[in-house]
């Protein structure tokens, strides 16, 4: 089972990579993953003597980079392309159909007062693949986790995808939801009651960040969840200062919508000034379940059910144990299990059926051990 099966690494060949290659590595052991590093050079890097230098320097960093990452028991494929690296990244990710594409903070020139480069803003708008901008001169990955909810459908795909790397690396969960306050900002003949109005707003919003969250199953995750007022960014970006956040998911509509939206969104912002390393998720999700194709056996699908409830996918562990006692309904460690993950979901009902039926099993067996020595002794 792979929940996280291809990372595209972006490298710097211009700069040093230790924390780009960090992150990779961690996800790739923890998720076993494929890894595929991938270089870019000037179409002009193939012509030239002097470049063909570069070319055969470039191609030896990025040897010595899968040498290092195959020593660890991990998968890595190399690619060294030519033309646009904006294009190529894009381009490779969609063929190779990725999860994510990891990419360090400085790839392009980098305009004067942000920290980013141009290639990172351009990727996060244009590509449809989920981005993961590494904070290659903050503190490293893992550690606490946000995610920033507005409750649309892109927060929500973001959310998704936190709580299964928080699951995954133990992690601290924060999710923020940040409330921007009516301002007085109407004609005065307008006669409005501010503090009753963000009164209300504030009640209303709480309800809605009550109920966005009933959705989602946050099973052996240490969460906090908080609701902040002002400015969304401004918020944003004390808090993971504050919090010594390591990561920020947060979501995007699509490459559509960024096509068009001005520079200053709150996304594109807390890109662009990277306060921590940013997850930025579209149409897709950066983990999916993928399960292998050869199961077979009742104690291949309890492993691979025991790896679901692990991710904290109580449903789908459920299917895989209904079907281990398709092959065997008196199978103990699958009744077990089932009694455990229906009572995490809080079904106590059908737990007690399971439980029940363990009983019976269990009475049953002492009745057979009891009939047997009796028969022993009376021959």
């Amino acid at each position: 089972m792979k929940l996280l099966e291809k990372i595209l690494v972006t490298i710097n060949v211009n700069k040093s990579n230790p924390a780009l290659l960090n992150v990779a590595k961690e996800l790739a052991l923890k998720f076993n993953s494929n890894l595929i590093l991938m270089g870019v050079l000037p179409t002009d890097a193939q012509k030239s003597s002097v470049n063909n230098i570069i070319t055969r320097l470039v191609e030896k960093e990025l040897n010595e980079i899968e040498a290092d990452l195959k020593n660890s028991g991990i998968t890595v494929e190399t690619k060294l392309e030519y033309g646009s690296i904006l294009e190529q990244i894009i381009t490779e990710s969609e063929k190779e159909n990725v999860n994510v594409i990891l990419v360090p903070e400085k790839f392009g020139p980098v305009e004067e007062d942000h920290k980013v480069g141009i290639v990172v803003e351009k990727l996060v708008r244009k590509c449809s693949k989920p981005v993961w901008v590494v904070d290659t001169e903050g503190k490293p990955f893992p550690g606490d986790i946000l995610c920033s909810v507005d409750f649309s459908d892109a927060s929500e795909r973001a959310l998704h995808n936190a709580i299964r790397m928080a699951r995954h690396f133990k992690s601290k969960l924060h999710i923020v939801n940040v409330l921007e306050p009516l301002e007085e900002f109407y004609s005065p003949r307008f006669e409005i009651d501010y503090d009753s109005e963000n009164r209300i707003l504030a009640d209303e919003n709480r309800t809605r960040f009550d109920t966005f969250l009933k959705q989602f199953n946050f099973t052996d995750i240490e969460v906090e969840s908080t609701i902040l007022k002002g400015t969304i960014y401004k918020q944003l970006k004390e808090f993971i200062l504050l919090n010594n956040i390591r990561l920020l998911f947060i979501g995007a509509t699509g490459k559509k919508f960024f096509q068009r939206v001005l520079l200053g969104s709150v996304t594109e912002l807390m890109v662009r000034y990277l306060p921590c390393s940013t997850v930025v998720t579209k149409s897709e999700n950066i983990i999916n379940l993928k399960i292998d194709s050869d199961i077979s056996g009742i104690e291949k699908l309890y492993a691979e059910a025991m790896k679901l409830e692990a991710e904290g996918l109580l449903d789908q562990a459920i299917e895989k144990l209904d079907a281990c006692l398709q092959i065997n309904d008196l199978h103990f460690p699958t009744l077990n299990a089932l009694v455990k993950l229906y009572k995490k979901t809080g079904d106590e009902k059908t737990a007690e059926t399971y439980s029940e039926k363990m009983d019976e099993i269990v009475n049953r067996l002492w009745d057979k051990d009891v009939e047997n020595e009796i028969r022993k002794r009376l021959k």
